[in-house]
């Protein structure tokens, strides 16, 4: 059940990120709104329904009736799109601020995704409630559900990414999640009846421990805050790295999600592992940050080794001999990194032991605060840390901190913990003298052109844009490799404005969409060839 939960989940994440994409176009704000949605829901209903879960008789039977509520929720969307099918057209051309498009198109992706994702964020908790019986195996029982959620998660992604929806189509893909859900539904239920005199629903998971741990719940709380911060803001900085060097964003994105997801199963039953081994939590969980901030310092440069310094990765073979190129790049990019991270927060349910009265209370509170900081990390790395420091000093900020976070966490002056702290101490003065991504470059010469020089860069949030010199003129480039208008074609990019305005000199406003030099557009506001335009547009 655990494992269909992750797979029904991240299949209806998917199509409801294809699905807005086409409503609201494919930019990072739109996207960004469906992607705080989704996680707004996961966070309040982990909260929600864990908060509860400890005074629920029947775990097993709220978890079927959470199913039958994705399942509802989900067949809603079709009801509010088709009702913002008729009313966005007419709103659209009322109001002329994009601030509050942006406003609209939150607030819809809210009402579509919100409900089903808040019954989502429930079923962990309720499900481990039901299953997790006595405290020395929480952590580790937590983490392998966890693992196995996750790795039903991966298989969704990768099957409605690439295959369902050319196979199915979007509606039967939609129709085939929502008969995965009910089916979950439907074994719970029946898995809930009573079975003898025994009955593990009527017991409470795990034994009250009011007195707590020493050094407090609060550091594990920012470490749980982190986790999710940085391993969705490095999601968005390695999309960002590879869309220079791949044709297609889409696959890419889907790639990255892919690996991703995999990998922190891998990390949850890594996890699971170490919360069986008689290592005190405050000692292991400082080793975990170190070993993930070394592997984030790490990355950029195996990135570039991989990519020959940001060339495109083309393959001469089949469509799949390309995908199984991405999927090589992307695997030995961020495997290591993403491994590390995805056994932080799922160990950390292992340092729970210590405060937890309510299976269900724990984990919905740690997710809760995991999820949060993966919305903030995703919004706030898109935002404004690509717009504001760039691709590479944004890494290198995410490496420092976790590095910082080994030396701030409070587990005592023992010899080991010395020890991960002077490790830590020598990664920061490696991480500015030796490991220093901030030097990379962010930009490509293309081999094929090697008079060609690069004039300035920009990074923006949406993209890093390049003014190059080549002996045919002045071009822009997007993204290392994709390139626009040039001034090689000066006088033919001025003739499409010159010729239609010649044409119908009465015109007064221009609407053009072009190749991004501007010489067009220009060409269209001389006011003395041209007195009677208005404005134009680009």
């Amino acid at each position: 059940m655990v494992f269909f939960s992750g797979f029904a989940g991240l299949v209806y994440q998917v199509l409801w990120m294809k699905q807005l994409g086409l409503l609201f176009g494919n930019t990072s704000q739109a996207a960004a709104a469906t992607f705080a949605a989704f996680f707004a829901g996961l966070a309040a209903g982990s909260w929600g329904w864990g908060r509860n879960a400890a005074r629920m008789k029947h775990p097993l039977r709220r978890y079927g009736w959470l199913e039958v509520g994705i399942a509802l929720s989900a067949l809603l969307y079709f009801a509010i799109l088709a009702l913002y099918y008729r009313i966005y057209p007419e709103f659209y051309q009322r109001v002329n601020s994009a601030t509050l498009l942006l406003v609209l198109k939150f607030a819809l992706a809210l009402l579509l995704i919100f409900p089903p994702a808040f019954f989502m964020g429930g079923t962990i908790p309720v499900m481990a409630q039901y299953l997790i019986r006595n405290r020395s195996s929480f952590g580790s029982a937590s983490a392998f559900l966890y693992g196995i959620n996750t790795l039903g998660a991966a298989i969704g992604v990768f099957m409605a990414g690439f295959w369902f929806p050319l196979w199915l189509g979007f509606r039967l893909t939609y129709g085939l999640a929502m008969t995965v859900t009910c089916s979950m539904a439907v074994g719970a239920f029946v898995l809930s009846r009573p079975a003898g005199s025994w009955q593990p629903d009527d017991q409470p998971a795990v034994t009250p421990n009011p007195a707590g741990a020493g050094w407090g719940r609060l550091p594990l709380l920012v470490i749980c805050f982190l986790s999710g911060f940085g391993t969705l803001a490095l999601e968005v900085l390695w999309t960002r790295m590879f869309v220079q060097v791949l044709e297609n964003s889409v696959y890419t994105f889907a790639a990255i999600l892919l690996v991703v997801l995999l990998c922190l199963a891998g990390g949850s039953f890594i996890s699971s592992r170490l919360a069986r081994l008689s290592v005190r939590p405050s000692t292991m969980i400082p080793i975990l940050l170190l070993a993930g901030g070394l592997s984030i310092a790490i990355s950029p440069f195996v990135f570039m080794e991989l990519t020959d310094s940001l060339q495109i990765l083309v393959s001469p073979g089949s469509w799949f001999s390309y995908l199984g190129l991405i999927f090589k790049n992307v695997f030995l990019t961020i495997a290591v990194p993403t491994l590390i991270l995805g056994t932080i927060f799922p160990y950390l349910l292992k340092a729970e032991e210590t405060y937890s009265t309510a299976v269900g209370r724990s984990i919905g509170i740690l997710s809760c605060v995991n999820t949060i900081g993966a919305i903030l990390g995703s919004l706030v790395c898109g935002f404004w840390f690509l717009g504001n420091l760039g691709m590479w000093r944004t890494m290198h900020l995410m490496a420092l901190v976790y590095l910082v976070a080994v030396l701030l966490f409070p587990n005592g002056w023992r010899i080991p913990s010395l020890i991960v702290r002077g490790a830590a101490l020598s990664a920061m003065v490696l991480l500015f003298w030796g490991l220093d991504p901030r030097a990379l470059p962010v930009h490509s010469i293309d081999k094929l052109r090697p008079s060609e020089t690069i004039l300035e860069t920009w990074e923006g949030r949406d993209c890093i844009v390049s003014a190059a010199r080549t002996r045919h003129g002045i071009s822009i480039k997007i993204n290392s490799h994709y390139g626009l208008g040039s001034t090689d074609a000066y006088m033919q990019e001025r003739m499409q404005s010159d010729i239609p305005l010649y044409a119908y000199p009465e015109t007064r406003n221009v609407f053009f969409l072009g190749m991004g030099t501007g010489i067009t557009a220009g060409g269209a506001l001389d006011a003395a060839r041209f007195p009677n335009i208005n404005r134009v547009v680009t």
